[in-house]
């Protein structure tokens, strides 16, 4: 279930005309990003949005804030403003849309009384269920009448989720908020989330220049300033750019202290990744997959499957499509496949957990026959999981053997038919071999390693990529325990690609004369590899199977530093 649109209401400690131009410069920049967003025009002594929006042809408007409180009857209804927003605004049509609710059905008089608390509850509870076209809300905005009023008070005690508060930063402002949160917070039973604003016209605005005042009456600072502009009201709004920027930044800064969810999953999914949001990646990749799963396929193999993607969102797709009734099993053990190869074993990590339970169930499917075809490719991918979960164990102090013994029983399974499998799959199975070696700290299936890779080498058209392969399986081999005879055969092999791949020769023989304690002949393979082949080196200052050879990097002790053992 979608939950309810956050209520967010926007009010002054008194009477300023820059407001409510403001709340429409609010919606329109939601808008522009994608937002669905609802207006509500709860400033019934006045009604200046409500009014705007008469001459300027919105409507028609059925079903006001002012009926509902007065006659205890109705819904409100709203109709759109998009197309007005943006005239006034002199702006394109943005992606999203602007509804508003009317204040009132006649022009008021005046202000009416403080309405009760069970009719402003009622009033709440009609917007919450309000239905907005095709979706509810995203968010919506209130505009309330100013907290000196009583009527200003008795919406901002019960409509509301959250405040934001424009005030001017005197000691008479700041008493007056302080009171009128009081009477807020003691209609409502308990104090309401607020977001002060200072209203100052400086040239220079400084924070700290009134921040004892604020703190000696309100125990809080402002979180932003808006300039007292607005004084032609709608009239000449593009030409007021410090209300259009001055609210504009307030937008984004209220969509940050909330955390809205962007609208466009595709964006909540690149937004969340660089701001490290696990839970949105999984949800926008969820909605992507839902309205479209060859679009979410393709969006995941653009942004997702990469090196530029983190671990944490591509992990959390895959989260997402397990979680999805639409998946099907090729689609799932695909981004399976691309997830799995972004762990590292001397990299421990939390999220393996996630993949070794994804790895089970899709296990158990396989056996279930759907999918014979890639049956191999899924057991080496399942094995490897259990193996990167198996080091995360062992990190943790937790017994690992039964995830290792698992793994191997795996790739037992897949031996047999390895020699008639492509060469991209007996490669992969080579690899996850030299991984068990690695976390089980044995080489006893380094022939069955070896031999997998031999066709591929004895093709002239694979080979220098079978190579390529080869060295990296012996080194985790050789890493595994340290045989000085596994070790000369990576050595051979380093000093045969020289010639035609002197990147990965020099990357290799770093590790190896760091892991016997030949720093000096580390250094200068280091030296070589950054002429030799300068994006292996940025590469290698990744890896974390390579990050001991920097280990004392700084100190007298360098060249002389113990090596580690990583389990």
């Amino acid at each position: 279930m979608t939950a309810a649109a956050p209520l967010i209401g926007v009010t002054a400690d008194r009477t300023w005309p820059g407001l409510s131009p403001g709340v429409l410069v609010m919606a329109h920049h939601w808008a522009e990003q994608g937002y669905k967003v609802l207006v509500v025009d709860a400033e019934l002594g006045a009604g200046e949005l409500t009014r705007w929006a008469v001459d300027a042809g919105a409507g028609p408007f059925d079903g006001s804030v002012e009926r509902v409180l007065r006659e205890h009857q109705g819904t409100p209804r709203s109709a759109s403003i998009t197309a007005q927003v943006a005239e006034l605004l002199n702006a394109p049509a943005p992606q999203g849309s602007v509804e508003l609710v009317a204040a009132y059905d006649k022009p008021p008089t005046g202000y009416p009384p403080p309405p009760g608390g069970r009719d402003v509850l009622l009033l709440r509870d009609l917007i919450r269920g309000f239905e907005h076209g095709p979706r509810r809300p995203d968010l919506v905005l209130v505009r309330l009448p100013s907290l000196s009023t009583g009527l200003g008070v008795a919406l901002a005690g019960n409509l509301v989720d959250r405040l934001i508060v424009t005030t001017e930063g005197s000691a008479v402002c700041l008493r007056r908020v302080r009171r009128a949160l009081i009477e807020v917070s003691a209609l409502r039973g308990a104090s309401v989330p607020v977001h002060l604003i200072e209203l100052d016209g400086a040239a220079e605005w400084n924070p700290k220049a009134s921040e004892g005042t604020w703190l000696h009456h309100l125990t809080a600072v402002p979180e932003l300033r808006v300039r007292p502009a607005g004084q032609l009201g709608f009239v000449s709004l593009t030409q007021d750019w410090p209300l259009l920027e001055d609210f504009a930044d307030l937008a984004h800064h209220i969509r940050v202290q909330f955390g809205l969810k962007h609208p466009d999953p595709r964006e909540r999914i690149l937004e969340a990744e660089a701001t490290e949001r696990p839970e949105l990646v999984f949800d926008g990749f969820a909605q992507l997959f839902d309205e479209s799963p060859s679009e979410a396929m393709a969006f995941f193999m653009k942004y997702l499957s990469g090196r530029s993607a983190t671990r944490m969102s591509t992990v959390q797709a895959v989260r997402a499509l397990a979680a999805s009734p639409k998946a099907n099993l090729d689609e799932l053990h695909r981004a399976f496949w691309y997830a799995v190869q972004k762990f590292r074993i001397t990299a421990p990590d939390a999220l393996s957990e996630s993949m070794f339970e994804i790895g089970q169930r899709l296990l158990a499917d396989v056996r279930a026959g759907p999918l014979k075809h890639i049956t191999d490719r899924v057991l080496i991918d399942v094995a490897e999981s259990g193996l990167f979960y198996a080091s995360w164990c062992a990190k943790q102090g937790d017994p690992s053997h039964k995830n290792i013994q698992d793994s191997e029983r795996l790739l037992m399974e897949v031996a047999p038919n390895i020699r008639a499998s492509v060469a991209p799959v007996q490669a992969r199975f080579a690899h996850a071999l030299a991984k068990l070696a690695r976390v089980g700290k044995h080489e006893r299936h380094l022939d069955l390693a070896e031999s997998a890779l031999r066709p591929a080498l004895a093709n002239a058209e694979t080979a220098g990529l079978a190579r390529q392969k080869r060295i990296e399986v012996l080194w985790y081999f050789f890493c595994a325990r340290c045989n000085s005879a596994v070790g000369q055969l990576l050595v051979d092999l380093a000093y045969a690609m020289m010639k035609d791949d002197p990147g990965y020769a020099h990357y290799y023989l770093i590790g190896w004369n760091a892991k016997i304690h030949n720093k000096v002949e580390a250094v200068e393979h280091f030296i070589q590899l950054a002429v030799t082949d300068p994006t292996r080196l940025r590469l290698f200052l990744e890896d974390p199977d390579m990050s001991f050879f920097f280990d004392g990097v700084g100190t007298e002790h360098f060249y002389a530093v113990p090596m580690k053992d990583e389990f």
